[in-house]
């Protein structure tokens, strides 16, 4: 069978196709940054928890005065 339909052109100076274009680097853009940043946060939380834990296991170990 034959496709009959002729190809559409988009043309590159198209100002919707660059909105489009730049709007969606953006959004990833900052949806990375959010990622980075809740990765970020649950990384210190949990270093905060171990040193608390490492800091409590060494004043259990201390004679009492």
């Amino acid at each position: 069978m034959q496709n009959n339909a002729s190809p559409q052109r988009v043309t590159v100076n198209e100002p919707g196709l660059w909105y489009e274009g730049a709007e969606a680097q953006r959004l990833g853009s900052e949806g990375n940054r959010l990622i980075a940043q809740e990765i970020v946060a649950g990384i210190r939380g949990l270093w905060r928890r171990v040193m608390h834990r490492l800091d409590v296991g060494q004043r259990r170990r201390l004679p009492r005065i």
